[in-house]
């Protein structure tokens, strides 16, 4: 009586398991040109004095004209920001065998225009120059809502994929 218990217990067999369906892998390709509606430039304040302070104190005042120069020039405040800031010791370096010579102290500020309308571009860099920025650290040019082109690229890749499937 005991082994018909057992067997009476013992788990349904497991049916063998099913293959995977077969597939198919296809890669796709979309590709969607867009104009950029907006623009990022950097332009920098640097001075040199011959103390820390002064460098600072007269970083600190160009900058100032060039913010406000900007504003002046349509950017508003909230898209304007200090990306770095430094001071650093500045040295002349006389010849092979001389020590450097302190001459002074360079105070740098780059700050950050965000731009909504790339038409802009040409009247902040004149406006941040003409109030004291001596450098024009880069420009980049971006689309605002790139979702609207991520989804068309996209489409035309999953387009792409279909036929070659």
């Amino acid at each position: 009586l005991a082994p018909a218990l057992v067997a009476a217990q013992a788990p349904p067999a497991m049916p063998a398991p099913q293959p995977p369906p077969p597939t198919i892998e296809v890669a796709g390709q979309g590709e969607v040109t867009a104009m950029p509606d907006r623009a990022q430039v950097l332009v920098t304040v640097q001075v040199r004095a011959r103390t820390a302070a002064a460098a600072g104190t007269e970083n600190a005042q160009r900058s100032q004209r060039v913010l406000d120069a900007l504003r002046a020039a349509g950017v508003p405040r909230e898209q304007l920001a200090t990306l770095g800031y430094s001071v650093q010791p500045a040295y002349r370096y006389p010849g092979e065998g001389r020590s450097p010579e302190l001459v002074g102290y360079d105070a740098r500020n780059t700050v950050r225009v965000e731009l909504r309308q790339v038409e802009q571009v040409g009247k902040a860099i004149d406006a941040a120059l003409a109030a004291g920025a001596n450098d024009v650290a880069g420009v980049n040019f971006f689309l605002g809502t790139p979702s609207g082109v991520k989804r068309d690229a996209l489409a035309a890749a999953t387009s792409d994929a279909r036929l070659a499937a």
